[in-house]
């Protein structure tokens, strides 16, 4: 039948999975199955059922996405046994990085690190605000680092949260924060596996953060 979703089942950890269909599909289309419940990947996440983040790997670096494209893989993390229906539903259009887009407004900003070595690179970093997020672990903003990638090398910039979040410690690529707060102070790393090799760190559209110092 040619409208019915394909079910892709994740255990609970990192899982790689990829698109069945022949076609782009928005990844925020699918749904989540939990026993006799299903229900939406936003909802899911909201839960922490799953995390709030989909990552490819190409050229050197891992990205955020959210599209699955045809013949491309993807690691998804779920935080227990569960199923994917990726529906049969073809992207009317390419799904545009919301992190990347965002610009200050009365709902936040949010700022893109970019950590560079060689012909390496870490692109997928955002910190920012909104008016919807926590200061802790917020399952629908907060997005964990990707898995490492096994290869020979690499740079990684990352925000630690490894006490303090509870079960979700850990290293995360997206730290948003409420905006309640008067002061904020952001935390990052930046490391890589060539000897002997500078890092170069950028910020594309420093404009789009309001208010933000280097210290």
């Amino acid at each position: 039948i040619e409208d019915v979703a394909v079910r892709i089942p994740l255990t609970a950890g990192w899982n790689m999975i990829g698109n069945p269909f022949p076609f782009a599909v928005n990844w925020f289309d699918a749904q989540v199955q939990v026993g006799a419940e299903t229900i939406s990947l936003n909802e899911a996440i909201s839960r922490d059922l799953i995390k709030n983040a989909l990552w490819t790997y190409s050229n050197g670096e891992y990205r955020l996405a959210f599209q699955l494209m045809p013949w491309e893989g993807y690691w998804v993390k779920a935080t227990q046994d569960l199923t994917v229906l990726i529906p049969n539903v073809a992207a009317r259009s390419a799904q545009i990085d919301p992190y990347r887009i965002r610009r200050a407004t009365e709902d936040g900003w949010t700022l893109q690190l970019v950590a560079s070595a060689g012909n390496f690179r870490d692109a997928s970093n955002y910190l920012g605000v909104a008016t919807q997020a926590r200061e802790e672990y917020d399952p629908g903003h907060d997005v964990l680092e990707a898995p490492p990638t096994g290869m020979a090398d690499w740079v990684q910039l990352t925000f630690p949260h490894r006490s303090g979040w509870g079960h979700n410690s850990g290293d995360y690529a997206v730290d948003i924060r409420s905006r309640v707060a008067k002061e904020r102070v952001w935390e990052f790393e930046v490391s890589t596996s060539l000897a002997d090799r500078d890092v170069t760190l950028t910020w594309p559209r420093r404009s789009t953060a309001q208010g933000l110092h280097r210290h």
